[in-house]
């Protein structure tokens, strides 16, 4: 045996991590249209004691709210980089060399960095054409020299002539703000922009974009809404890809930093919602439900490179506020007359209540 010997290399592949099913509850035990919906992971595990990231995705009576999910995780590399909505909506075209650094992003769990001649490719899908209302997510990094107007998430070209533009989230020329416009079917556009100065170099910002056909657009940096801008129309159906850190012609206002998480969302959310997903993405805020919905969510753990199983939460149907009984207060009665004489009519006045938010529309008074 003393004069035997073998070098062997053992390789330990990774595991994936394993799940039990998510819970969801309400802020009350009745699911009340009032009432905010959270998210609990309730047991996860991995044999190999990586550091795991749930990664969520809501659904609506089977539908997922969003069409487009990027959390940039791992399982992103080079080539590929994986859309968790129901949608398939994966990135396959990387351009330039944008990198993927497995312990970056704003959590520390994954994102892209780009040197301002990168990008990445969403194929032109259907489900991207949201025409009354959508909303455009993303965290963002910004380093590095500014390239004026640097797009971080974009469905247009540079043409001109607003075309093939439906939106586009962007920096402004100095990269010290941020933008959001979208075209309607007019080709007219309706742009929100921060000011200010407010974004600063080698620092994290969420940023969000909605549109509502009847509303306009908003703009929101870190949970405050920071712009505005009215306008009308359907959004202009656009025939070219959804690009990450570019224009759809790939040459023009390249972003230099990082992007992480990068959603789209069918509808407009509220400035409740996007405060919660500033804050964590594990609720959603009662604005967004309405009565007879059936809500779930579904959980995928990573481990840095591998999925577990995606599970779905229960189911709750939410309930419609019960019907309160109106109240008044503060009843005033006074006279035509400032003396009360005879000659004087009696009226009588009040403010009425409806913690439904009802409106009057009878009354009855006894004298």
């Amino acid at each position: 045996w003393s004069e035997w010997s073998e070098n062997v290399t053992l390789t330990i592949s990774n595991v994936p991590p394993v799940q039990n099913n998510p819970y969801l509850n309400s802020t009350s035990i009745n699911n009340y249209t009032s009432d905010n919906l959270t998210l609990w992971n309730q047991s996860t595990w991995d044999l190999d004691e990586d550091n795991l990231k749930q990664i969520i995705n809501w659904y609506i009576d089977g539908g997922s709210i969003t069409v487009l999910n990027l959390p940039f995780e791992g399982g992103s590399n080079s080539t590929f980089a994986q859309d968790y909505s129901s949608y398939n909506n994966n990135v396959f075209t990387l351009g330039g060399d944008p990198t993927w650094n497995a312990t970056s992003g704003h959590d520390g769990f994954g994102a892209y960095g780009f040197d301002g001649d990168d990008y990445l490719v969403v194929d032109d899908h259907a489900s991207l054409d949201l025409s009354e209302q959508l909303t455009v997510e993303a965290w963002i990094y910004i380093s590095g020299a500014c390239n004026s107007y640097a797009r971080i998430v974009s469905k247009e070209q540079l043409d001109g002539n607003n075309i093939d533009d439906s939106f586009l989230l962007a920096l402004d020329d100095s990269c010290n703000d941020v933008s959001f416009t979208v075209y309607n079917s007019t080709r007219e556009a309706i742009t929100t922009l921060s000011e200010g100065d407010i974004l600063l170099q080698d620092t994290w910002y969420h940023v969000i974009g909605t549109y509502d056909n009847e509303v306009g657009a908003k703009l929101y940096v870190n949970g405050n809404l920071v712009d505005s801008d009215v306008g009308t129309g359907n959004i202009q159906i656009s025939d070219v890809d959804l690009v990450i850190g570019a224009q759809a012609n790939l040459i023009n206002n390249q972003f230099n930093g990082v992007i992480d998480d990068v959603r789209m969302y069918i509808g407009a959310l509220s400035l409740g919602q996007v405060n919660l997903l500033y804050e964590d993405g594990w609720s959603i805020h009662s604005s967004l439900t309405e009565a007879d919905e059936n809500w779930q969510s579904e959980i995928t753990v990573n481990d840095g490179e591998l999925d577990s199983e995606s599970l779905m939460s229960n189911s709750i149907i939410i309930n419609a506020l019960p019907n309160n009984a109106p109240y008044v207060t503060t009843v005033v009665m006074n006279s035509t007359d400032v003396n009360n004489y005879t000659n004087g009519s009696l009226q009588v006045s009040w403010d009425f209540n409806d913690d439904d938010g009802g409106s009057q529309i009878d009354y009855e008074t006894k004298w």
